[in-house]
């Protein structure tokens, strides 16, 4: 956009001469990318992450643009040029800063070029020409990769910015203190520490931009499992809707462009799992659009108690017509008793009774009470059934089920296979406003051939649900009492 002053100067100017001004426009653009970056909303949270948190993972699917994000930030810290509307983490001096990947050619095609662009075209990446100089050491192994590079900071002096590979030896990242670290792609155990222990004496900040193929690695549950975050790491995922350069259209062909067990992480940034998932499916094959729930549809409310991890509640609805089970509404918070639970469920739909899990009966909400935990939940009002959650007798159970009393009643398994059977038949629907529901399925997954307990407490209470399928009920509206006259005594 061109200033006033600028523009009246242009009026009138010859087309020829127009010509070589937007030429020349466009030669200064192109050494200075990072004054037109523009991040994605989900780029800017990661980058405004920077100012409470010392080290931030942003975790995405393939091409979404996590290292576009990585390149971005880093560049304005080794020049200290930022955009006016810039919240993140600043440094004012100049800065060591390292920068490191999987491998020579993956830090030359992708950091490196990021930072400084193509081989033969420094300038055009990132780092505007302007604040190169012409120190460039080569590093031997990887033709065309650096070793090391000065940038100049726009408070005077200049930054010191060093490339590394995971295939090097630990003995080469070890040394001096440095600001800022750049892992692009997930670095192993080794390599993470010692990028830690680089920043230890400055009080540096890290980032990390990976795609989460690896699965739940060590690495990976530092920044996504609560317990480990201790208040200095962070986590931001970006999945293939956050992408704003993907237009809606083309979604489901690039989710078509990786296999079943691949998608996980390239499209979503979840985890891959290392063993199969429970519910194979694609999200899009079961979510649809929220709707008003017909009046005469049955409906059963699902809850799992939580204690040591959260409490979680869902509402589903079946369609006579199609056999068609939709879960149309979720909750799922940690940390509140039972009785700040029923105050936010007692609220649901009236008179739909609550399906519940077996454990609800052999555990307790206080260690120093004996009463079982489901019991708490009845005597804050909530309509809980009669006892825990269970498949209806068959009428000639089958010989394998014999002399096993009520453990096929009440099989996990069982339940699990009546939901990825509906799932695959078309018969299963989610709301797709019910998020959290979504995040637990894509992690949901066995692990030498058991079902991982853990996240799964959406999950759980669902299945709670299809259970009991045959119980559901139409919701019954609520009657109002005819008032006798004043003086029916006296009649």
């Amino acid at each position: 956009m061109l200033d006033t002053a600028t523009a009246e100067k242009l009026r009138g100017i010859t087309p020829e001469s127009a010509a070589i001004f937007r030429q020349a426009l466009g030669e200064y653009r192109k050494h200075d990318q990072l004054s037109g970056y523009r991040p994605y909303a989900k780029q800017r949270e990661f980058h405004e992450k920077g100012t409470d948190f010392r080290h931030r993972l942003l975790r995405a699917g393939n091409q979404l643009g996590k290292s576009e994000a990585g390149g971005a930030e880093t560049a304005m810290h080794l020049t200290g040029i930022y955009p006016d509307d810039w919240d993140g983490l600043r440094f004012d001096k100049p800065i060591v800063a390292w920068v490191a990947g999987e491998s020579g050619t993956a830090v030359r095609d992708v950091a490196q070029k990021k930072l400084l662009g193509p081989i033969g075209a420094w300038g055009t990446g990132y780092i505007p020409k302007r604040c190169l100089t012409n120190v460039f050491a080569q590093q031997a192994g990887t033709s065309g990769l650096l070793d090391y590079t000065l940038v100049r900071h726009a408070s005077g002096g200049y930054s010191y910015l060093r490339f590394l590979q995971y295939q090097q030896s630990t003995s080469i990242w070890m040394g001096e203190g440095v600001h800022w670290f750049w892992l692009d792609e997930e670095p192993p155990e080794d390599k993470y520490s010692e990028a830690m222990a680089r920043l230890t004496a400055t009080g540096g900040s890290s980032i990390l931009t990976f795609t989460p193929l690896k699965g739940r690695t060590t690495v990976v549950l530092r920044y996504i499992d609560p317990s480990q975050t201790e208040g200095i790491r962070s986590d931001t995922k970006m999945t293939l809707y956050d992408a704003e350069h993907i237009p809606p259209e083309r979604r489901a062909e690039e989710i078509a462009k990786y296999k079943p067990h691949e998608r996980l992480a390239r499209v979503w940034g979840e985890p891959m799992m290392g063993e199969g998932l429970i519910f194979p499916v694609e999200d899009e094959s079961i979510m649809v659009e929220p709707f008003p729930i017909p009046d005469w549809w049955p409906v059963c409310h699902g809850l799992d108690f939580g204690i040591g991890h959260p409490t979680a509640a869902v509402a589903c609805a079946l369609d006579r017509d199609t056999d068609t089970v939709y879960v149309f509404r979720e909750y799922r918070e940690p940390d509140l008793s039972p009785q700040q639970h029923c105050l936010r469920l007692k609220h649901w739909r009236k008179g739909v009774p609550w399906a519940w899990p077996r454990d609800g009966q052999q555990r307790q909400a206080d260690g120093a009470q004996v009463a079982p935990l489901e019991s708490f939940y009845r005597r804050e009002g909530l309509q809980l059934m009669g006892q825990p959650a269970q498949f209806a007798p068959d009428a000639k159970p089958e010989p394998r089920t014999v002399g096993r009393g009520n453990m096929a009643l009440v099989s996990v398994e069982r339940g699990l296979t009546e939901m990825l059977q509906r799932m695959e038949t078309g018969r299963f629907k989610v709301f797709n406003d019910c998020t959290k529901w979504f995040e637990e399925k894509r992690l949901y997954h066995r692990k030498d051939n058991q079902v991982v307990k853990k996240d799964d407490d959406l999950m759980d209470a669902t299945r709670c649900c299809i259970m009991v399928l045959p119980s559901w009920r139409v919701p019954q509206p609520k009657r109002k009492r005819r008032r006798r006259p004043g003086n029916w005594r006296a009649l």
